[in-house]
């Protein structure tokens, strides 16, 4: 009945419109008054497009209200569509809305249902906020986060766990845990079989699962470790899961960095425990090859004196069957800049080979493909920045690039150059110890010999100087004289050898020296090798030590022997230089002046620009163990500057090496100055002198030099005993002439006491042996009158005269 429609219309909880054809409102429920704010009486009669609908929307509203009276055909009609709505007050707000139409003859009229969806569309908008929120919080996480069905099939993902997992946007998902291409491994590198997931074990038990460690092979080859940890999602009702979250960690760097520590150390105590390089080899290769998935290894070390790699050893796999390859490897040498350790050498960088099999430039490539190799790297062995050798590795598998490895092998490189360092250095030091030990005993032998060819050769010259010009036994004392000054010339080299002299600078001409020493120099360098001397007329003088000239001379000539094994030329020049004005000639490290030159050169094998930088260096050495104690050219070095020297090196590979030496040139008044002092000093005297000697020849030797020379000479045994007449005699002592190495007291103690008493006393002293106490502790030094044993008599009375005339 219409009562009864009419209760149900007005007791809806949704708006009820009841439209003509034309749009307009017929009725008008309760519910619509409360939606829209527009009473039923208002309503009544009115169009409906622009009571409710928003003026933006109203023609096309009017447009489709004419389409379907026209055509019966109507897009939004008999369904639930949403929409803005319009209220009485203007404001806007959604609505649901469902349109029946109803025809009575030819009459049109339309049904309303209208539902305010402000609530649930707030709600939804939250929802959506809040899902976004989380979404953008999960998109944000380092950890990737994975979303599984019950069915293992992965439903969502974050780009995270692409990221990790090395897969790109979309691949995850839809794809199944179950995945036989997916490839895992345990932490010990057995496989990680698919029904130990933690995913799937959670789904399996409804337990979560913790920081279980796996490692996945993604894509590109690589190998990336993840931490796993799950927990099940389960509806009210459920007791199984209908999902699983998992959330993976990366934690390759910090397996990365375990691993490296492991090596590392694992590597440090075989560098620590081996006492060589060779010794220490194979447990290298062995250590880095096994965890890191190398089925060979190969060290190579250079060659200095042939300038190639040379294989030390080698490690293989026992299963790897790649021994073929190995023993060829083994024979094999590689010049700079050929193969991969070549190349290595070369730049002095790491080289990787994906595949060696598709590498044009491999010269072991048929037999890397006979064994199947395909993965390679080099990585250098760097000991202050120059490459001592080369660690390779191969695979039996294709290897991409690995920045992991390429790292860890820069390191290894290093400790292995710093065992190379420590090696040498402990080398370096026995070697100098040795050479040490070798001096000591070279100068104790020369101060002994010392004595006795100073009595031999002074009693000579006393009986010559008693003997009548043609007095037959001339000849016998002379051949005496001269085979003492011999013995003499031998001991001076042992001294030079242990670098006990005690430096006597002089004026001198070098080509003297050069003249003295040729004799020596031919039976130093050998008959294989052509000595050729140039000397310039009218050379300047230099101020220097003797001894020291000729130590640098002899090193340089066996230098330069040693750099031509199979004979050559020597060739030694001396020149006069001028550097006073402007000139292009002058090396940059030498300061403007007048210089005398010394130039050393061979036709030798030459040094490379690394050697070049070094050879000055104490201990550096290219010469192989044993053969060289690398102090030579530091030596020299050493000399040179002593005397405000320069020393210039021009070498190269296979074209010999020059050495020229810039030692500034004494001026011409100081030359004669020095002649005539040396003139005025064979002068005789009357003076008293104290000798204090325990060697009782050499004593009494001296005493009858000084006294034949008119001194008066008071003689003591020793210490105690020079003391003792210092105290009683009463007179003066103008001058002490003094053993050094004497026994209960040193002769610069003597003179250290007696000067107490006699401030004006001159000392003299006389040794054949110096050592480390009499150089480096202040018994002799530099200014000291000293008198080297064996002398001549007319030596001693030259000495004297000098020190008892000096002001």
């Amino acid at each position: 009945s219409e009562a009864r429609t009419r209760m149900i219309i007005e007791t809806a909880l949704d708006a009820v419109i009841v439209m003509d054809a034309g749009g307009r409102v017929t009725d008008w429920n309760a519910q619509a008054h409360t939606m829209f704010g527009w009473s039923r009486d208002e309503a009544i009669g009115h169009s409906l497009s622009t009571m409710i609908i928003p003026t933006r929307f109203q023609q096309a509203h009017e447009q489709r209200l004419k389409h379907y009276l026209e055509t019966g055909e109507g897009p939004f009609l008999n369904r639930r569509i949403e929409l803005h709505a319009r209220h009485h007050d203007g404001h806007e707000f959604p609505v649901e809305l469902s349109i029946s139409p109803t025809k009575i003859g030819s009459t049109y009229s339309f049904s309303a249902f209208v539902r305010d969806v402000t609530v649930q569309k707030l709600a939804e908008r939250q929802l959506r906020e809040s899902e976004e929120r989380y979404r953008s919080v999960v998109t944000a996480l380092d950890e990737g986060v994975i979303l599984a069905d019950d069915q293992g099939i992965i439903q969502a993902c974050n780009t995270s766990a692409e990221r990790i997992l090395g897969v790109s946007t979309g691949y995850l998902l839809q794809r199944s845990l179950h995945d036989p291409n997916w490839q895992t491994i345990h932490e010990d590198g057995s496989p990680y079989p698919a029904d130990r997931y933690p995913t799937l074990v959670t789904l399996r038990t409804g337990n979560p699962c913790a920081d279980v460690i796996m490692g996945v092979r993604i894509p590109n080859g690589g190998l990336r470790w993840i931490s796993v940890n799950t927990r099940p999602l389960t509806r009210n009702t459920d007791t199984a899961p209908h999902a699983v979250v998992a959330s993976l960690t990366d934690i390759t760097e910090q397996k990365r960095g375990e691993q490296r520590l492991r090596v590392q150390h694992a590597i440090t105590r075989v560098l620590a425990e081996a006492t060589s390089l060779k010794e220490a080899a194979t447990v290298i290769l062995e250590t880095l090859c096994e965890p890191l998935g190398w089925n060979l290894g190969v060290l190579w070390i250079v060659d200095r004196q042939a300038n190639v790699l040379r294989c030390m050893d080698s490690w293989a796999q026992p299963t790897s069957a790649v021994e073929a390859f190995e023993a060829a490897s083994r024979q094999r040498t590689f010049m700079s800049g050929i193969g991969l350790p070549g190349r290595v050498w070369a730049t002095g960088a790491s080289a990787w080979i994906v595949d060696i099999q598709h590498d044009a430039n491999f010269p072991r490539l048929p037999m890397a493909e006979k064994v199947g190799l395909h993965g390679a790297a080099a990585f250098p062995i760097l000991l202050g920045g120059a490459v001592e050798g080369v660690l390779e590795f191969f695979s039996r598998e294709v290897r991409p690039s690995d920045d992991h490895i390429l790292a860890l092998m820069a390191a290894i490189g290093s400790q292995v150059g710093h065992l190379i360092e420590r090696k040498q250095l402990e080398e370096q030091l026995r070697q100098s110890q040795k050479m040490e030990a070798i001096g000591r005993l070279a100068g104790g032998i020369a101060h002994d010999f010392n004595n006795l060819l100073t009595v031999i050769t002074g009693y000579s010259e006393v009986a010559l100087s008693r003997l009548r010009a043609d007095d037959p036994l001339r000849m016998e004392l002379d051949e005496i004289k001269q085979a003492g000054n011999r013995a003499a010339a031998l001991t001076s080299q042992l001294l030079a050898f242990s670098r006990r002299q005690v430096l006597q600078p002089k004026v001198l001409d070098l080509n003297t020296v050069v003249t003295n020493l040729e004799k020596l120099l031919h039976r130093l360098i050998g008959e294989d090798v052509n000595l050729v001397v140039s000397l310039a007329p009218s050379l300047g003088h230099i101020h220097v030590d003797p001894g020291q000239i000729e130590q640098v001379l002899m090193n340089l000539a066996v230098n330069a022997r040693d750099a031509m094994p199979k004979g050559g030329k020597l060739v030694i020049e001396t020149q006069n230089a001028d550097f006073s004005g402007p000139s292009a000639g002058r090396p940059l490290s030498v300061l403007p002046g007048s210089y005398v030159v010394l130039i050393v050169s061979d036709t030798g094998c030459g040094m490379d620009e690394y050697t070049r930088c070094h050879i000055f260096e104490p201990f550096f050495t290219t010469k192989e163990q044993g053969k060289g104690t690398g102090l030579g050219l530091s030596t020299v070095y050493g000399i040179v500057k002593q005397g405000d020297g320069e020393i210039v090196v021009d070498t190269k590979p296979g074209r010999g090496s020059t050495f020229t030496i810039y030692f500034p040139r004494v001026p011409d008044e100081q030359t004669s100055e020095e002649a005539s002092s040396a003139a005025a000093g064979m002068h005789a005297g009357t003076e008293t002198l104290l000798l204090v000697e325990d060697e009782p020849a050499i004593r009494a030797l001296a005493g009858d030099i000084l006294r034949r020379s008119g001194y008066k000479v008071l003689e003591a045994r020793h210490g105690v005993e020079a003391l003792l007449t210092g105290s009683q005699y009463l007179g003066a002592i103008h001058l002490l002439v003094t053993d050094v190495i004497m026994p209960q007291m040193s002769g610069s103690e003597v003179a250290e006491r007696l000067m107490h008493e006699r401030p004006h006393m001159k000392v003299l002293y006389i040794s054949g042996y110096t050592d480390d106490a009499i150089i480096h502790h202040g018994v002799v030094q530099e200014g000291t009158a000293f008198l080297q044993k064996p002398f001549p008599p007319d030596a001693l009375v030259q000495k004297v005269r000098q020190l008892l005339d000096s002001q």
